[in-house]
Order: C-alpha cells, then structure tokens, then sequence
C-alpha cells in the first residue's frame, strides 16, 4: 500500500515531463510555412539588410508619432467635446 503513492508520482512526473515536451515540441514547430518561404527565397546582400532594417525602423517611428499625434487629438479635443455636450 505504501508502494502505491510512489508510484502514482512517478506516474504523474513521466506525465508532466511528456506533456511539456509535446507542448515545446507543438510550440517550435513552423505552422505559418515562413521556414520554407525563406529557403526559396533568393539569398540577400549584407546592404540589402541593412536598407530593411533602416526602411522598417523608419516606418516604426513614423507610426508611433502618428499614434502620439491621435492620442493627443483624442485627448485635447475629443474629452472636451464629450463632456460639454457640443453634438
């Protein structure tokens, strides 16, 4: 009787270990296909990267003043309009 709560945790660890290693397995695993995409795509130069690198930061920023502006439009002008009721 003894034997037996022993052996249902070693039962429940080999679970476990199984289980996450699926889930990890499950987790690394390419689902979108990019894997195959980038080996067909034609091989790229180091300044080709780098004017990526340069054009995507470029467009991060610019996105974040453009959200910075609207956050301010938002506030500024659109709290006001609500709370006075100029409809």
């Amino acid at each position: 009787m003894a034997n037996r709560p022993r052996r249902n945790l070693q039962s429940a660890g080999q679970l476990l270990e199984k289980a996450a290693s699926s889930l990890f397995r499950w987790a690394t695993t390419d689902h979108s296909g990019i894997g195959k995409m980038r080996k067909l795509m034609p091989k790229r130069g180091f300044l080709d990267e780098i004017l990526d690198i340069l054009v995507f930061s470029l467009i991060a920023v610019f996105g974040a003043v453009l959200q910075a502006a609207w956050i301010y439009i938002l506030i500024a002008y659109g709290i006001p309009f609500l709370i006075f009721g100029h409809f």
